[in-house]
């Protein structure tokens, strides 16, 4: 005789899903007609078998379906659902009872949805022996979720232990040529207690229904073979339990914010996520997006807060976007014949589908690569990304990558940003102007626009084009300041043309940043230490703001060439350690490092940096040597708090005068000395004889090139008494740097290079449109 192991062992068969979920299929025995007999008088003529299988060893199931209707119609603007059921019931004809059409059974009609009622219950007139013998009835409920999302969940019941079990399950499909309407089911799970089946059905695919959804019904006959099961198999999908483990993170943080009054208690996120995810039997911890998406509206400011992913992404107080032009050939190829030696990327490189001097596999350029270099598309995705992160995304700046955009037609130039401004503003528009008028009533603020360009692109008109985009910022490729690395290098322009931009774009207001490489080819140690010491007392140099990319060899490039027959050799990365630490020890209060390295993955680099890290290491290497950075960001509220958990004290308005490209400057700014802690700041020039712009001549006029105020982004129009924007710091500048422009510059008027999105704080200054400028006269 065959004991129940081996038994078991003949019948079962574990099997894996492609979602890697164990199944158990059983071999089955022919069903008996009285099952299939009780399917067809259920389900109708129409029933056939579909699969049989199940995850209990002591289960045998075999699956039947059939096709029902559902009709949508619109009465008065509201969604009315029926449910027609069609059953074949012949023992109902015999005894006598009526039938709608002839040889059919009893047809129900029921409103599913209407201003009165959300749910009904629809019991079976005139009903089968069979089913009076398994007492069932159906409960259909449409219940209305957020998001306007209807849901409707069918129950059967059973009244007695059988050891037949009937289980029902609905699949919606509709019943149209287009495919438009994306309705979908869950997989059914067999259970011994009622089980739920739920079919998700859009509101707006609802609506536009015209013809009936049908609605093929499952019946499930389960037999019970006497095997006992070695495990209970899970009442509920992965993806359920999945939701319910977010709301379980959440209503965590919730409780834990109402016992603490309202003050927040430290919580280890990563322990929580694994708690819980461990306790819903999940295969993953749910991320921090799908929980700050599981936290209620009204508790959402008290909450995300502290789900914030990389809250350094606005620690600074704007959301910073960076987006990528389509791949070009570098402009000086027409007469150096060659890129730099050390730029990877481009359309002729080996990475073909990036842009210039970058590899494709940035963060950025991945973006950029799935939206096909769609700006629009860029600047939405990343900006809904940081806005599901938990990131307040009132503020945004642009950064445009991918090589010289300046070089680009004036066409796709024109494009390009009008697809920027309405990425925010929601707008389509014609042209760049219409776009910039859209943009400055938008919700979402472009605050700014940064734009990578080289020395022979920063001319007068391109200066002038890019103040009409919006463009408040320009990040210049320098690279070194000796003239013999520079062409030895291909770089295609000399030192003398880096100063003349200089000076040109801070006298039509642009805030500067410069892009530097150590450890080039021809220079050592000693020399890229002097050319940084230049760099920052030079009043030739003296940018706002600084990008140290240490020179890295990459597969393609003249570099790798030089690097492979041994003609270059990059720093150990313990010396290239001293050098950036030596260099940021350097750098004057007035000057902000935006990037120590590049955004470049380490695997596709041959030869430099090692760490990804490197700044860090840098700020740790300066602890040993006992210096300080005293950089802009270094110093900023935000990154103190996150870094640090220090907050200022005593706060004080400070004030220091450089001369720098051949103009008067003055950098205030509001900072606790202390602590060395800064909060906000303004850099203020005196316009010089230069200026090309005639919104700045023909009387004295000093010129406002940056205002910022640091810490944790606030939106436009809120206020937290815990964060330091809208708290008065920029008011309190600009006064000061009016009577400064006035009484110490001699200026009749003061004007400010506004982003697009902050012209009307400055309207609310008293300051009007003066061209691409926001202006105030003083006398």
């Amino acid at each position: 005789m065959v004991s129940n192991k081996q038994q078991q062992q003949q019948v079962a068969k574990i099997i894996r899903r492609s979602d890697g979920t164990i199944l158990r299929r059983v071999s089955l025995e022919k069903p008996s007609r009285k099952i299939l007999d009780f399917s067809k008088q259920l389900l109708g003529p129409q029933t056939k078998k579909v699969s049989k299988r199940t995850k209990f060893p002591s289960v045998r199931l075999v699956v039947y379906q059939t096709s029902l209707e559902v009709e949508t119609r619109i009465q008065n603007g509201i969604i009315k659902s029926y449910w027609v059921l069609k059953a074949k019931n012949k023992a109902a004809n015999k005894s006598g009872h009526g039938t709608t059409r002839p040889g059919h059974g009893s047809v129900q009609k029921q409103s599913f949805f209407d201003t009165e009622s959300h749910s009904t219950d629809m019991l079976l007139e005139n009903p089968t022996p069979i089913q009076k013998h398994l007492g069932c009835y159906n409960q259909f409920q449409l219940l209305q979720q957020p998001f306007n999302v209807l849901t409707l969940k069918v129950q059967i019941y059973t009244q007695q232990h059988l050891p037949e079990l009937m289980v029902a399950s609905i699949l919606a499909t509709p019943v149209l040529q287009s495919s438009s309407i994306d309705i979908t089911a869950s997989n059914p799970q067999f259970e011994i207690s009622p089980h739920i089946s739920t079919t998700k059905l859009d509101r707006a695919d609802i609506t536009g229904l015209s013809s009936p959804v049908i609605v093929k019904a499952f019946v499930m006959v389960a037999h019970h073979t006497g095997l006992k099961a070695k495990e209970k198999g899970p009442t509920t999908s992965e993806s359920e339990r999945y939701a319910q483990a977010c709301a379980a993170v959440a209503n965590h943080l919730i409780q834990l914010h109402e016992e603490s009054g309202g003050k927040g208690k430290d919580v280890n996120l990563n322990s929580l996520r694994g708690t819980i995810a461990k306790k819903f039997k999940l295969t993953r911890t749910p991320p921090l997006t799908d929980i700050i998406a599981a936290v209620p509206e009204h508790y959402k400011k008290y909450i995300v807060p502290k789900l914030v992913a990389k809250p350094v992404r606005t620690s600074s107080g704007i959301a910073v976007v960076a987006v990528m032009c389509k791949p070009h050939r570098c402009p000086h190829i027409a007469f150096t014949g060659n890129i730099c030696v050390y730029c990877p990327g481009g359309p002729d490189s080996d990475f073909e589908y990036s842009t210039q001097s970058y590899t494709g596999y940035e963060p950025t350029s991945m973006r950029a690569i799935r939206a096909r270099y769609d700006p629009f598309e860029q600047a939405r995705g990343r900006v809904e990304q940081l806005r599901q992160l938990g990131h307040s995304v009132d503020k945004v700046e642009y950064i445009i990558m991918g090589g010289t955009f300046m070089s680009l037609p004036e066409s796709y130039r024109d494009w390009f940003i009008s697809s920027l401004h309405n990425a925010l503003s929601g707008h389509t528009t014609e042209n760049v102007d219409e776009a910039v008028q859209f943009a400055e009533q938008s919700q979402t603020k472009c605050v700014g626009i940064t734009i990578e360009t080289r020395p022979d692109y920063c001319l007068d008109t391109h200066l002038s084009s890019m103040l009409r985009y919006g463009c408040t910022r320009l990040e210049i490729g320098v690279q070194s300041l000796y003239e013999d690395v520079a062409r030895d290098t291909n770089r295609g322009h000399t030192v003398k043309a880096v100063c003349e931009t200089f000076k040109l774009a801070k006298d039509a207001g642009y805030k500067v940043v410069s892009h530097m490489m150590p450890d080039l080819p021809n220079c050592g140690m000693e020399r890229d230490l002097d050319q940084f010491r230049e760099y920052f007392e030079n009043p030739e140099f003296r940018t706002d703001g600084l990008k140290i990319y240490p020179t890295l060899v990459i597969r393609g490039t003249g570099l790798y060439e030089l690097w492979r027959t041994g003609r270059y050799k990059n720093y150990t990365p313990n010396a290239l350690i001293d050098l950036v630490a030596r260099i940021m020890a350097l750098v004057p209060p007035w000057t902000r490092i935006y990037r120590v390295q590049r955004d470049i993955p380490m695997p596709l680099v041959t030869s430099g940096v090692e760490n990804g890290n490197l700044r860090e290491l840098a700020l740790a290497r300066m602890k040993d040597f006992g210096t300080t950075c005293r950089d802009v960001r270094t110093r900023e509220v935000g990154i103190q708090e996150i870094k640090h958990k220090v907050r200022p004290d005593q706060v004080e308005l400070i004030r220091r005068d450089y001369t720098a490209n051949g103009g008067w400057e003055t950098f205030l700014s509001y900072e606790d000395p202390k602590q060395d802690i800064l909060i906000g700041l303004l850099r203020l020039r005196k316009c010089s004889d230069r200026t090309f712009r005639p919104e700045l001549t023909g009387q004295p006029t000093s010129l406002v090139r940056e205002l910022h105020v640091y810490g944790s982004a606030v939106p436009v129009h809120g206020r937290n008494p815990k964060k330091f924007q809208h708290q008065g710091f920029g008011t309190l500048l600009m006064e000061e740097a009016e009577r400064i422009a006035r009484d110490e510059h001699g200026s009749e008027k003061i004007s400010v290079i506004s982003g697009v999105g902050v012209r009307k704080y400055y309207a609310s200054l008293g300051y009007f449109l003066d061209g691409p400028y926001m202006s105030k006269m003083l006398v």
